[in-house]
């Protein structure tokens, strides 16, 4: 991409965050409650679902399939009553959640067939273990021209053990399960609150799911399920998100639509990094004005510490005095965004997957871009530190995960706008 011409967030840094901030509902939640749409003919409401691009590219996959999708305001009505099972290769590549089309488009129609899905290249994220888990459910695969080619005259159901909890493949098969033949278990899966969330809604639809936030679920198939009214939770993500931009500004904030129970791990890690931070029914408030201490993370799956907010409040520990050891052990891409953090003035090693850093140390305003959509918005808080204006390029990685992120930070008193003229004509 021609960066003079791509969108960028400019930021002038520097500026204490302080007031109070909303948090949108789960981007990944999201992403599966419209794939289980199309377990149904009936209709199905979703309500509190995020504005981002991520949202809209996926209702693209399901229009073309035939499914109809109608808005209003923050909820979305879908209903796929007349579909087909065949999605187009530009549109796979686009969304890493294209893959959860499979489980319940075989399990409905007994054919489904797509090309490997796309997202953020951060490392290896292979789909073995979603086609693993179809074969155990009697699917046959073929590769036809490059396309995943899934039939099966009746899924049944089995014991599936995964190697790895992987949320998405956790999705795909409780949505194959659900309308298999007979008694489905699987071991070793995920246990986000997006996952029970889901399982939630399938219930809510008339499967048969047990076992919701433990590693074993427990499925009995249903011959069909109908529709649904549920509402989106709050994106645990963002919220993190939100707190390491108001702690790495020494600021303080209370952050509104907030489910604690999803937040345990993020809360601790925040604490053990010296930060006041108070939990309410729906809210938190934070108090960074004391600074950051040095701290040590590994992220891990639920219910540890996110991988999605490593990048993040590794920035954020830029200002702590002292070192912070961060260790990423879910994806082994995902550090690149390193560099472009030193070249502002950081001091942070990498050895393999570990990230070493020095704080306190200022940051400078520079030029640098939006790897992916939890590198972006690493940049953002970046930005928000440095003394002189940041521009982000290629917020596009940014829009996919983050719907109203610069609203909020200019109603946290940050100055940042969006541009669509680029580097060259913002510095």
């Amino acid at each position: 991409m021609n960066p003079e011409y791509d969108e960028a967030f400019i930021i002038d840094g520097g500026i204490s965050l302080n007031g109070n901030v909303n948090i949108n509902g789960s981007k990944n939640a999201t992403l599966c409650a419209i794939a289980a749409s199309l377990l149904t003919e009936e209709t199905v409401i979703l309500h509190n679902v995020p504005n981002i691009s991520d949202v809209e590219n996926f209702n693209h996959i399901l229009s073309s399939l035939g499914v109809v999708i109608n808005s209003d305001d923050d909820s979305l009505i879908l209903q796929a009553d007349n579909i087909q099972t065949m999605i187009s290769e530009d549109l796979s590549i686009k969304l890493r959640a294209s893959i959860l089309v499979l489980g319940p488009l075989l399990a409905r129609f007994g054919k489904v067939s797509c090309f490997m899905p796309g997202g953020d290249q951060i490392g290896s994220r292979p789909i073995d273990i979603h086609l693993d888990g179809l074969v155990k459910l009697g699917a046959k695969l073929e590769n036809v021209n490059n396309q995943i080619v899934a039939t099966s005259s009746k899924l049944k159901g089995n014991r599936i053990v995964f190697d790895y909890p992987s949320v998405l493949a956790t999705v795909n098969i409780l949505f194959a399960a659900s309308l298999s033949s007979g008694n489905t278990i699987i071991e070793n899966v995920a246990t986000e609150p997006e996952v029970v969330f889901l399982i939630d809604m399938l219930n809510s639809m008339g499967a048969k799911i047990s076992g919701a936030g433990s590693q074993t679920l427990d499925i009995q198939g249903v011959e069909g399920l109908h529709g649904t009214e549920i509402s989106i939770i709050p994106d645990r993500i963002e919220a993190g998100t939100m707190m390491a931009c108001i702690a790495a500004t020494q600021g303080t904030g209370t952050l509104h639509n907030i489910n604690l129970g999803h937040m345990a791990a993020i809360v601790e890690k925040f604490r053990d990094a010296g930060i006041n931070v108070k939990e309410h029914k729906e809210s938190l408030e934070i108090d960074a004005s004391s600074g950051v201490l040095p701290v040590n993370v590994q992220s891990v799956p639920y219910p540890g510490f996110p991988t999605d907010l490593q990048a993040p409040i590794a920035v954020m520990l830029t200002q702590a005095d002292g070192l912070s050891i961060v260790h990423e052990r879910v994806f082994d891409n995902r550090l690149l965004y390193i560099n472009a953090i030193n070249n502002m003035g950081a001091d942070i090693k990498i050895e393999k997957q570990k990230i070493f850093i020095k704080g306190p140390k200022k940051l400078s305003g520079a030029t640098i871009e939006a790897l992916d959509v939890r590198a972006g918005a690493a940049a953002i808080v970046a930005g928000l530190i440095a003394n002189g204006r940041t521009l982000i390029n290629n917020i596009n990685h940014i829009d996919r995960g983050y719907s109203t992120i610069d609203r909020q930070l200019i109603g946290l008193g940050a100055k940042i706008h969006r541009s669509k003229s680029g580097a060259k004509k913002c510095l």
